[in-house]
């Protein structure tokens, strides 16, 4: 169930929080940003997650799974200002915080799944992991086709809002993601 809870959760932020990515030039369309303007927006992506991602490593969270699924949470909830923005900082900046989310996502996402089964499951359970992150196509192919009947802006809080609320769901049905992943000096002194 541990496994099936991690694995949900990917499923999830790949078909729902990821797949934002492709609306990022419609959105700096909009918002008439030029097209440096638009690749420092998508830029906010990488460092976000690198922002994210340090900020794990330096804390170092007793519990992952919080973190893991807070991050995902974090992050669908921070596209709906990205989409919605009204000027470039705005949707660099609101881009920006939401990567971190997912930065606390990447930091922990295979961390938990090495250590939810036992050695010899291992590299079974990082390939299920690859097939969960396969999600990511059908969701960006799906936000195409909501952002082609109701623009991009639409699709994206769509996406993002729908994502929030199985997530949302998800953990309320899976609640053991929340107890796991306790960092490895927090269960070594126990």
């Amino acid at each position: 169930r541990a496994l099936l809870s991690i694995l949900g959760v990917t499923f999830l932020a790949n078909f729902f929080l990821f797949s934002y990515f492709p609306a990022v030039q419609r959105i700096g369309d909009r918002i008439g940003a030029s097209p440096s303007q638009v690749g420092l927006i998508a830029a906010m992506t990488g460092f976000g997650m690198m922002t994210g991602s340090f900020i794990i490593g330096m804390w170092e969270p007793k519990h992952r799974g919080r973190a893991y699924i807070g991050g995902v949470a974090f992050g669908m909830l921070m596209l709906m200002p990205f989409a919605t923005s009204n000027s470039v900082p705005m949707a660099a900046g609101a881009l920006f915080i939401a990567a971190t989310g997912s930065g606390f996502f990447g930091a922990t996402q295979s961390t938990l799944v090495l250590t939810t089964v036992g050695s010899d499951m291992r590299g079974r359970a990082m390939g299920l992991l690859s097939m969960a992150i396969g999600a990511l196509p059908i969701g960006t192919f799906l936000l195409g086709e909501i952002a082609e009947i109701y623009g991009a802006p639409a699709a994206v809080v769509v996406m993002a809002s729908t994502g929030l609320v199985l997530l949302i769901l998800w953990v309320f049905t899976h609640p053991e993601l929340l107890a796991m992943g306790r960092s490895v000096d927090a269960a070594a002194t126990e």
